[in-house]
């Protein structure tokens, strides 16, 4: 059995009263000997120095020390160590150490981002740039399809979760997703024509078939999600996913796009269109931003819509305005005028709000 080993990742910042050249590698000289005080002395292999600024980095037996001053007066210290480390229990002094010798104040308390050791990847970006760390108890599948990076963990605070591209799709706590998204119990979708765009996880398909719909249709383009998913998270898509078509739906293995555009010359229409795509939706036509690509979705949506139609769909962070302004300009853009209304509902393994929108013909 591999022996794995557990490293700590920590930032500690200080910020100068007052920034010069000078002041910054005096700083830096006195950080290095505190240092050495805290417990580098004779373990040190090699020091790196640049000549075009103030930054220097330790290699030592068991971690790696940098420490870079910055125009703003901004000095940051980045260790990366052992867990097992002495200089890990001194953090605290070892910050208060280096405030009173740099007279610098502490804009803001370390930063431990802990733990390296799973054989897999715990660290994750969120909507809004933010580093967040995941707790797993288990991978459960990892694989590349022909789209995509898809992984599905077992989490203890959240059940089993789905990410794609590396990015967290759905866990098992995150039914408050699925609501959102299917509309509340707001509208009566018995005996009406859905069409889900994406959804691979089958969580909205197997929400609106409890309403007794007339026929639903689901396009997703990534047939390994649908198999990784009808395997190992049974909670989130119960038997939908087991077969591409029942007595009331049928599942479309294929791109949204030309599928739509194809139901638009049928004269086909919809009650209820879900836009459930990922956040950077995928599509087989060649550069197409991810602007163009959300304005094209959305406009054959809108034209798929029946007069009293409407297209829920999710968007982004609350958090991330630039994301949710992209996506509301995209709506003023349309071939069809359209209005709309939005709210946020709290994801519990996304640990924030995100914001879902109704969107109809004016």
């Amino acid at each position: 059995m591999a022996v794995t080993e557990t490293v700590t990742h920590t930032v500690l910042q200080f910020k100068l009263f007052k920034y010069e050249l000078s002041l910054a590698s005096r700083a830096l000289c006195e950080i290095e000997k505190l240092l050495m005080r805290y417990g580098l002395q004779g373990r040190v292999i090699e020091t790196f120095r640049s000549s075009c600024k103030p930054l220097f980095t330790i290699i030592a037996e068991g971690g790696r020390y940098t420490v870079e001053a910055y125009g703003s007066g901004l000095i940051c210290v980045d260790v990366v160590q052992h867990a097992d480390s002495a200089l890990i229990k001194e953090f605290s002094s070892l910050e208060e150490s280096i405030s009173e010798v740099i007279t610098a104040r502490i804009p803001q308390r370390s930063f431990l981002v802990h733990k390296g050791a799973a054989p897999y990847h715990v660290y994750f970006m969120t909507s809004d740039d933010e580093v967040e760390q995941m707790k797993f108890t288990q991978q459960l599948y990892s694989a590349r399809s022909s789209y995509q990076q898809i992984d599905i963990y077992h989490s203890e605070e959240f059940g089993v979760i789905l990410f794609l591209d590396y990015n967290n799709n759905i866990a098992e706590s995150d039914f408050i997703y699925t609501k959102t998204l299917t509309g509340n119990g707001q509208y009566d979708m018995g005996n009406s024509s859905i069409l889900i765009l994406g959804g691979g996880d089958g969580a909205a398909l197997k929400e609106v078939l409890t309403y007794d719909p007339k026929m639903v249709i689901m396009v997703e383009i990534d047939k390994m999600v649908i198999d990784a998913v009808q395997e190992h998270m049974r909670v989130i898509c119960g038997d939908v996913l087991d077969q591409m078509k029942g007595d009331n739906y049928e599942i479309i293995i294929g791109d949204c796009v030309p599928v739509m555009k194809q139901f638009i010359e049928m004269g086909k229409m919809f009650d209820y269109i879900l836009y459930d795509l990922t956040q950077a939706p995928i599509s087989t036509s060649e550069g197409k931003e991810w602007e163009q690509l959300v304005h094209s979705v959305l406009d054959l949506a809108i034209r798929l819509l029946t007069p009293s139609g409407r297209c829920l769909a999710q968007g982004h962070s609350a958090c991330c305005t630039k994301s949710s302004n992209l996506f509301e300009q995209q709506m003023k853009q349309l071939t069809c005028p359209v209005e709309f209304s939005k709210g946020t509902a709290l994801i519990p393994s996304y640990r924030q709000a995100w914001m879902f929108y109704t969107i109809w013909r004016r």
